[in-house]
């Protein structure tokens, strides 16, 4: 997997690792790479969604 930095202003900054700590990550990467619950929501109304009209990927 290839890597990127990235700088941040430093509200976004104390804002990733305020979510850190509080989210029991152990880094800032670790964080950004997790799912976030809209996106994991929002693919689970598509994947019932999908199921209901009989798609199946």
């Amino acid at each position: 997997m290839a890597t990127m930095n990235v700088s941040l202003p430093d509200h976004l900054k104390e804002y990733v690792e305020e979510r850190v700590g509080a989210e029991h990550y152990t880094s800032a990467s670790e964080y950004d790479s997790a799912p976030s619950p809209v996106t994991t929501h929002r693919n689970d109304r598509l994947r019932s969604v999908a199921v209901t009209v009989g798609f199946e990927p």
